[in-house]
């Protein structure tokens, strides 16, 4: 997923665990947040319009969440129109021989040990989610759809962010906030860049890693939820407003 997102070929594994944790807080707190806004409209149940009210504010990710849920709806058609004409195809082809329908049968077994369906993703999604929350929440099938979707999209963005962090420590940034003393410290990532001669850089291992590209490191990662959640007013350390950084959320 991290090499979709314009990674390296082969991601490190303390990474992804960085990325791991910030995700499953960030779903954490938005869980916590539309089950609140539940209790408010006197349900006991998180449906999907909690997760859309939250998410009002963003009308781009918005839209985005809305378009996705309808993607669903046409794969959910056509796997149910699919599923029927195969059958319909099964039962001539058992007057004609079995041959053949032992080699589709063959197949459909195999996409169902797969997981074709997504089935078993949803339910491990689930535990992944609920895992360190006591209280017993409970989901509709439409909620878990989009809380892995936004999950996704929390995903692409942390790889994102990770990815400017890489390029300002190359010393190609000329954006003058670098400069003003930051509200929190990153101790694991260096306040000082060197710019390094040359077009691309030499990878310093001989793994195989994209060409002139290093893997995403945890400390990079940090330093981008680190620059996303401070405030980057010009009088933030002034400032007596100042939202906490747990009730910021990625992806709405």
């Amino acid at each position: 997923m991290m090499h979709g997102f314009g990674d390296c070929r082969r991601p490190l594994l303390e990474t992804a665990a960085v990325i791991e944790s910030v995700v499953h807080q960030q779903m954490t707190l938005f869980l916590h947040l539309a089950t609140d806004i539940s209790e408010q409209r006197g349900s006991k149940v998180v449906g999907p319009e909690d997760i859309l009210f939250i998410m009002r504010k963003d009308p781009v990710k918005l839209q985005r969440i809305v378009h996705y849920m309808g993607v669903r709806d046409l794969y959910q058609r056509a796997r149910t129109s699919t599923s029927g004409s195969s059958a319909s195809e099964l039962q001539e082809l058992s007057t004609e021989g079995g041959g053949e329908i032992s080699r589709k049968k063959i197949c459909t077994n195999f996409l169902q040990s797969i997981d074709q369906t997504g089935q078993l993703r949803v339910n491990k999604f689930r535990e992944w989610l609920l895992r360190d929350d006591n209280s017993e929440v409970k989901l509709s099938q439409l909620v878990l759809e989009m809380l892995n979707r936004l999950a996704y999209e929390t995903v692409a963005q942390i790889v994102d962010l990770a990815l400017l962090v890489k390029r300002d420590a190359m010393g190609r940034n000329s954006d003058l906030s670098r400069f003003r003393t930051p509200t929190v410290l990153n101790p694991d990532y260096p306040c000082v860049f060197i710019h390094q001669s040359g077009s691309l850089q030499e990878v310093g291992s001989g793994e195989d890693h994209s060409i002139g590209m290093d893997p995403i490191t945890p400390a990079e990662v940090r330093e981008a939820v680190r620059r996303y959640w401070a405030n980057n007013s010009p009088l933030s350390p002034f400032s007596k407003t100042r939202s906490p950084i747990e009730t910021r959320l990625l992806a709405a």
